[in-house]
């Protein structure tokens, strides 16, 4: 199924770009955390 690029045809009010940007940082949060102002990887 080809991905539609309608803005009718996603959910709420975000641009692409914007949903790019928020799936980019949930992957990056899922790795990574914020300490002390720097980016350090997660300990499992």
């Amino acid at each position: 199924m080809p991905y539609d690029k309608n803005k009718e045809d996603r959910r709420g009010d975000d641009s692409r770009e914007a949903v790019a940007a928020k799936v980019a940082w949930s992957a990056v949060k899922k790795e990574y955390e914020k300490v002390d102002e720097k980016w350090q990887k997660k300990d499992d």
